[in-house]
C-alpha cells in the first residue's frame, strides 16, 4: 500500500480500510488503485 500521485492510494487484495466516522470498514478483492472516500473522508489501513 502506499500513496499515489492523484491523492487516493494502491491496494493489494486482502487490504482492509476502515471508515474513521462511522467505522464502516472494507476488504478488497483485488488489487487496485483511487481514492477511497466514506463520510467524505478517507478512509484509513487497518488490520484485520
Amino acid at each position: 500500500m502506499f500513496n499515489n500521485f492523484n491523492g487516493g492510494v494502491t491496494v493489494k487484495k486482502g487490504d482492509m480500510l476502515e471508515c474513521t466516522v462511522c467505522g464502516n470498514k472494507i476488504e478488497f478483492l483485488e488489487d487496485g488503485s483511487g481514492p477511497i472516500v466514506c463520510c467524505d473522508e478517507e478512509m484509513q489501513f487497518t488490520s484485520k
